[in-house]
């Protein structure tokens, strides 16, 4: 028979309320224990003591004091189980009447030889759930009047019914995964993409109040050990919903969540659920200018468009310049170690929560800047995403054979355009003058095969249509001239609208 004596620990510190003559009580300590286990045949019965002892200075039972035992179940009702030397009566005895004549209470008064204390001893054999609450001794004097009390706790434990540990996306609050069990090193992980969740942890069934855990790769991030008690069959049983909010960073390997929920003591094993995850970032998508730039042209800007399915974040892009293995971060300016590249500056706008705008700014274009590859990166984790970008350099020269004056043999003239033939149009663009988007119409078969003569511009010689283009296009070599648009079917060109004076 397994038998829990109060007699170990009592209680010392006496604090007597309106006290006769000196006359105090005090009970053993709470008790915390299992329930004889169903069917009794299980396992051993479970009995418990409860002791109230009195102070024998000025105190005589048998004359002038009395001792009563009551009991507050967990639904709060008191029920009277003594009175002085013997079982309650009368109408609200029916618990005490009922548990004594069943034998499960047994009632003694005796005297402790060795203190000389006065006990009285309430046995309860075959502990039950029914048997959680309150016990109170209660002194009274002979004018009725209490003169003390005490109360111990007899808590009949129960395990954690259950556990339920539920992963939310914390932005929408979507219900992500839910489990009840611990995952197994076979368990597959749940993907997920990198960010901010919500877990949340549910643990039902225990008394006492359980102590809940959560985890995130072996590390507590919350933890609680109150919780909201009902009854349920007669025995009270508390629940506890835990939740908190945890970042979940990419990484080349699975991480877990879990649960763990159990009441003190080592009366039962830890209920445990856990989810296992494995952050995978989407791969972006890198939509970049593909530039053609000339040799001293001036802020020079390369924009790239990162697109993606996971969120992204600015502090996780940077730029590199391949040749050099120089690395650069966003919101800032950089000059490489050998100066090749002069300044460099660099930037990033966040779009919306999935996409976002980088820019690498050169502030006057050089060779260097032609000739290396520049990376954009963005920071995946476990994984870096790079996209390579180049400026292209103004591509090959034109020869195009102007005269000094009319009727005289064409001298050639060298000077830098670059071609882009859309549709029936000539596109061109002068290297190191800024002169952009001059547009040239032809038919399909024409090939922009003939001279351009200029009358003599030095001289202001009044001309031809072509001769004032041909001043123009040399005028725009020691200048900046843009904005020239010629019209109409060649050989026939229309008038130049730009800033070029007319010998008219």
């Amino acid at each position: 028979m397994e038998s829990f004596k109060a007699v170990l620990g009592l209680v010392t510190c006496i604090v007597a309320v309106s006290l006769v003559h000196g006359a105090s009580v005090s009970v053993s300590r709470n008790i915390t224990t299992k329930p004889t286990p169903e069917p009794p045949s299980s396992g051993p019965r479970v009995d418990i003591t409860l002791e109230c002892i009195g102070s024998s200075s000025d105190l005589s039972y048998y004359i002038k004091n009395q001792v009563n035992w009551d009991f507050k179940d967990s639904n709060g009702v008191v029920h009277p189980i003594t009175q002085s030397f013997y079982a309650a009566t009368g109408a609200t005895a029916s618990y005490a009447d009922s548990n004594f004549k069943a034998g499960r209470f047994e009632f003694k008064y005796e005297t402790n030889k060795m203190t000389g204390f006065y006990q009285f001893i309430l046995l309860i054999k075959g502990v039950k759930y029914s048997d959680d609450g309150e016990y109170t001794c209660t002194l009274i004097a002979e004018n009725k009047t209490v003169a003390d009390k005490k109360t111990l706790k007899v808590t009949v434990v129960h395990p954690v019914d259950s556990v339920m540990l539920t992963l939310y996306d914390s932005m929408n609050n979507n219900k992500l995964y839910t489990s009840n069990a611990p995952v197994t090193d076979s368990t597959e992980a749940i993907p997920i993409k990198p960010g901010s969740f919500r877990v949340e942890c549910q643990a039902k069934g225990s008394n006492p109040a359980p102590k809940v855990d959560i985890r995130f790769d072996g590390a507590s991030i919350a933890m609680s050990d109150t919780g909201d008690k009902s009854v349920v069959s007669g025995r009270p049983s508390y629940s506890k919903t835990l939740s908190v909010t945890q970042d979940v960073a990419a990484k080349d390997m699975d991480q877990l969540f879990s649960c763990d929920a159990n009441i003190a003591g080592n009366h039962y094993v830890t209920k445990v659920a856990s989810i296992k995850v494995r952050a995978i970032i989407d791969t972006p998508d890198f939509l970049c200018d593909n530039l053609t730039r000339s040799v001293g042209d001036n802020h020079v800007e390369v924009k790239c468009i990162l697109l993606s399915e996971s969120e992204l974040a600015c502090d996780k892009v940077t730029w590199e310049i391949a040749e050099e293995n120089f690395v650069m971060h966003v919101d800032d300016r950089h000059q490489d170690p050998e100066r090749k590249y002069g300044i460099l500056e660099l930037t990033c706008t966040p779009i919306n929560s999935t996409s976002l705008s980088t820019s690498l700014i050169v502030h006057q274009a050089a060779d260097p800047h032609f000739a290396t590859v520049f990376y954009v990166i963005y920071d995946g984790g476990p994984k870096d995403f790079k996209h390579a970008v180049i400026i292209n350099k103004q591509a090959g020269r034109r020869r195009t054979s102007i005269s000094r004056k009319r009727n005289e043999p064409p001298s050639d003239v060298d000077y830098p355009v670059t071609p882009l033939v859309k549709d029936d149009q000539l596109f061109c663009q002068s290297l190191g003058t800024g002169l952009d988007g001059v547009v040239v119409s032809r038919s399909s078969s024409d090939l922009m095969t003939h001279t351009m003569h200029t009358g003599d511009i030095d001289h202001g010689t009044t001309g031809s249509m072509s001769d004032h283009m041909a001043a123009a296009i040399l005028r725009s070599l020691s200048g900046d001239v843009t904005g020239h648009n010629m019209t109409g079917r060649s050989p026939v060109m229309s008038p130049v609208m730009s800033p070029v004076r007319s010998s008219h």
